[in-house]
């Protein structure tokens, strides 16, 4: 763009600048708008249609597929959070400034298992029970956090003095769960983890 800009006016030296360049320009940025939007639209049809992570269960004693599993996580806004999750992430609002004075965001991690039935009532309990297990890997985001260690300055009420101590920095993560088979209707669950730079301090049940 820059060469047939520069090509286009020194053929036409007499021709104003913005006559030429305006247009290239508006036009660029018309472009550069448009693919990023037409980016955004086919993430979404994607994301909607093809789970991130799709991977099968096997039964390696009988050597055949007996199930199947597809994973989605992604950054929600607060208008797409189910009206349940966001009641109890603010069952422990003390104020409604909360909101403003604690950014934060919202991970969706939705996990899907679909497990085949036993093919004839003869061939026995092939599961007796399943296991979810979800791990969440916090060291990326540890690496970014404050310093591990602050200063908290308190003052005693039973002999009026002032203290300062240094304690460990830690951050709050809030869970917000349920399990369900099929269609049918679970309660929410709520967790808070409690992490610093070093990993989990503690996992504290809310709700």
């Amino acid at each position: 763009m820059t060469f047939a800009l520069a090509a286009n006016l020194s053929a036409r030296a007499e021709a104003s600048f913005l006559r030429y360049a305006l247009p290239l320009i508006v036009a660029y940025a018309a472009k550069d708008r448009l693919k990023a939007l037409l980016q955004s639209v086919f993430a979404g049809w994607i994301m909607r249609r093809f789970p991130d992570r799709k991977w099968s269960i096997l039964d390696r004693e009988r050597d055949r597929r007996i199930g199947s599993v597809h994973e989605r996580a992604a950054f929600l806004p607060f208008r797409r959070v189910p009206a349940e999750v966001l009641a109890k992430r603010r069952i422990t609002r003390a104020h409604a400034l909360e909101e403003q004075a604690r950014p934060e965001r919202v991970l969706c991690h939705r996990k899907t298992v679909v497990v085949a039935s036993s093919p004839s009532p003869q061939a026995g309990a092939e599961l007796s029970m399943l296991t979810e297990i979800f791990r969440l890997n916090l060291h990326r985001w540890l690496q970014h956090t404050d310093d591990p260690n602050r200063k908290v300055v308190f003052a005693d009420p039973e002999d009026a003095l002032v203290y300062q101590v240094t304690t460990r920095r830690v951050y709050n993560i809030n869970v917000v769960y349920r399990l369900r088979a099929g269609t049918d209707e679970a309660p929410w669950h709520r967790i808070r983890v409690v992490v610093s730079r070093k990993g989990i301090e503690r996992i504290d049940p809310v709700c």
